[in-house]
């Protein structure tokens, strides 16, 4: 990191930026509807989450309405680990990741601005629609977060926060994984970081997280579409075909090494 800072006159400006901030404090947070913030014209909150604030968007110079996520206060050296981080993902431009736009920043209010979503979550999707359509959905948006998680760990970012909320399904069936506020590169993964509920095994035992990781809490995703409940609430009855019956198996495995991953996902 310090060999990153040396070459890039941004990065060093902004931890020079938040080191001149004495005594520490937090980032700014909460927006009330019609205030500014950059070159965008705040409106209604949209969702809350442990990373912050989602709000809905207007550029002032007009264009497409925007999603924007405030940042929660983190020290100068977290912050600049996100930005490295948020310049990776946004490089990718996967179809099934969350467009991330801009970085920006007022004051001490640092902020994203990404694509905003008009769908609805993994699990509501799949078992929203009821009827024989369900393992047809079901396939699909696999397919697609499957797709999306391959394309974060080829680029060697793992997810670590993977449960329905942060899984988007669009009207047009498109899957979009967002949140990637606990994304962290595979290099540098520490444990203790995610949602409980859908925690794999090692990560719990404080190993670090890893591409397994993300493909176990797809594993608690899938349990809760065919079961109706996640595995560690109460033992179930996986009700649905028998091969997603044995991929929703092979996901939960204890065992990092044979858990399924993106290959099973696509197939």
């Amino acid at each position: 990191m310090e060999a990153h800072l040396d070459g890039c006159p941004a990065c060093r400006q902004l931890v020079a930026a938040l080191a001149r901030r004495a005594p520490a404090q937090r980032l700014h947070t909460g927006l009330a509807p019609g205030a500014q913030l950059g070159r965008y014209l705040v409106g209604a909150c949209i969702g809350r989450g442990g990373m912050g604030e989602v709000y809905r968007a207007e550029p002032l110079g007009g264009g497409p309405a925007v999603a924007l996520k405030l940042l929660p206060g983190l020290e100068a050296r977290a912050l600049l680990q996100f930005k490295q981080e948020f310049r990776a993902v946004a490089d990718l431009g996967h179809r099934n990741l969350v467009q991330l736009h801009e970085l920006g920043s007022q004051g001490d209010t640092w902020f994203i601005i990404m694509e905003l979503l008009t769908g609805t979550d993994f699990v509501r999707h799949v078992c929203g629609g009821g009827g024989g359509g369900a393992a047809a959905r079901l396939c699909a948006a696999l397919g697609g977060l499957g797709a999306g998680l391959r394309a974060l760990h080829e680029a060697g970012i793992v997810h670590r926060d993977i449960k329905p909320s942060n899984v988007m399904v669009e009207p047009d069936g498109r899957v979009v994984i967002l949140d990637f506020g606990l994304a962290a590169s595979v290099a540098r993964a520490q444990p203790a970081a995610g949602t409980p509920a859908y925690m794999a095994p090692e990560l719990r035992a404080g190993s670090s997280a890893s591409p397994a990781s993300d493909y176990y809490a797809v594993g608690v995703m899938l349990h809760e579409v065919l079961a109706g409940r996640r595995p560690e609430l109460a033992p179930a009855t996986l009700v649905g075909p028998a091969a997603l019956v044995r991929l929703c198996r092979a996901l939960l495995a204890p065992e990092p090494a044979r858990r399924a991953g993106a290959r099973e996902l696509a197939q």
